[in-house]
């Protein structure tokens, strides 16, 4: 079985060497092959639903917007799933909130059909402190299959700014999940600090991210991600720095990431 287990990582997909600071346009998948080779995590994703490359065993297939319709879920039956991206903003699942729930639904009962609903991640919104909707979007997923009867997993995107923000969000999240009195594996497909923070609010939080590890309803957490990426309100910290073209090398946060493995 292949879960999405473990100290894992989120991988934008490139950047080319004349523009380091913008969005891929195209991917170099031998750059993302040597990228995993020096970071080695449990388990990786990419946003995307079919794999090029070298490290297939720990990579776990993304599926959203029209790729559920096509039914893609069954060119990897015995991989884990993650879906819907942060399905409470339209700018990112680009489905409203009912033809969301609809679509998830399609999916495990693809899964339940192969006997692998365990393995699906469902949704992955935001749970922070400042964003309500996106725990409630996962409670009104989550309410609407149960009724289905199948296990699956939850999966969400953890971002803080500070200890106390952490503590916060976190204790909002499991009273949540306590009282849906429905225990599934949780799963942080997505973690880190928001845009914009400076470094030592990042190598002041990750430690406090893997820690969640050691729960016992938290199956796996991956950093967002291994790239710097910049969003228009500031940069997300990567683990990683330029060495060259086509060369990559841990910075010191990507240090702190190792060690914690």
């Amino acid at each position: 079985m292949h879960y999405c287990q473990g100290w894992g990582v989120g991988v934008p997909l490139d950047y080319t060497p004349s523009k380091p600071e913008s969005v891929p346009t195209v991917v170099n998948y031998e750059r993302i092959d040597a990228v995993l080779e020096l970071l080695e995590p449990a388990w990786w994703h990419n946003w995307m639903a079919t794999f090029y490359g070298r490290h297939p065993v720990s990579w776990r297939p993304t599926v959203w917007r029209k790729l559920i319709e096509a039914g893609v879920v069954k060119d990897f039956p015995s991989y884990s799933w993650i879906t819907l991206n942060e399905p409470e903003q339209a700018s990112q699942a680009n489905f409203p909130r009912d033809k969301a729930l609809r679509q998830v639904i399609h999916q495990v009962d693809i899964m339940h059909s192969l006997g692998l609903a365990h393995e699906f991640v469902i949704v992955t919104p935001n749970v922070n402190i400042s964003t309500p909707e996106g725990l409630e979007y996962l409670d009104y997923v989550v309410r609407g299959l149960r009724r289905r009867a199948v296990h699956i997993h939850l999966g969400v995107h953890f971002y803080v700014r500070s200890k106390d923000w952490f503590d916060l969000a976190i204790e909002r999240f499991w009273t949540w999940y306590e009282d849906l009195g429905w225990q599934v594996p949780v799963i942080f497909t997505e973690c880190g600090v928001p845009p914009g923070e400076p470094l030592d609010v990042a190598l002041d939080m990750m430690p406090r991210f893997r820690e969640l590890l050691v729960d016992p309803r938290v199956l796996g957490m991956a950093w967002y991600g291994a790239f710097a990426t910049i969003m228009p309100e500031g940069a997300y910290h990567g683990l990683l720095r330029r060495a060259g073209d086509d060369r990559w090398e841990l910075n010191e946060l990507g240090k702190l990431w190792m060690k914690l493995k």
